[in-house]
This record gives structure tokens, C-alpha cells and sequence, in this order.
């Protein structure tokens, strides 16, 4: 099934297209989702459950932070396409 997908996307895909900027792109936003999963934690203190910022709890964390900062890779990756599309078009 996938690689019947990945054959169809392949085979429609333009060959001038540079895939490798899709695929950073795609694994900017999927970083993005995954970050805004993870950033939530669940606490009990005294048994109640509550949803609380994963940094105020671990503040020493925050560090690491940076390893997840994806938006200017989004922005240069996008531009890029974009800019290529416009010359393309006209």
C-alpha cells in the first residue's frame, strides 16, 4: 500500500522538484506537532490531576528548547520553493 502511494506520488511529482526540501519541510512541521504534543505534562500533586507547562516543572530543561526551533528552517524552505515556483511561473 505505501509503496504503491510513494510510486503514484513519484511518478507525478515534477523532476525539477527538489524533494529533499520537501522532506525538510515536512519534518519541520511534523517536529512542530510533536513539540506542541510534548510541551504538556500531567501532574498529581495531592491526587488531582493537572495539566501543567513541561517547563515551568523541569525549568532546567529549557535548554533544549532550541533544538526545536524549526520556524526559520520553514520560512527559508518555503521561500526557496516559492521563489522557484514564481520564476517558473513567469
Amino acid at each position: 500500500m505505501t509503496r504503491s502511494v510513494a510510486a503514484r506520488v513519484e511518478v507525478q511529482t515534477p523532476s525539477e522538484r527538489e524533494r529533499y526540501l520537501d522532506f525538510l519541510r515536512v519534518a519541520a512541521i511534523l517536529m512542530v506537532i510533536v513539540g506542541h504534543l510534548v510541551v504538556r505534562v500531567v501532574v498529581a500533586p495531592d491526587d488531582q490531576p493537572q495539566a501543567q507547562y513541561l517547563l515551568a516543572e523541569q525549568p532546567r530543561r529549557q535548554w533544549a528548547t532550541l533544538i526545536w526551533q524549526v520556524m526559520p528552517m520553514i520560512f527559508l524552505v518555503g521561500g526557496k520553493l516559492n521563489a522557484d515556483s514564481w520564476r517558473r511561473a513567469r
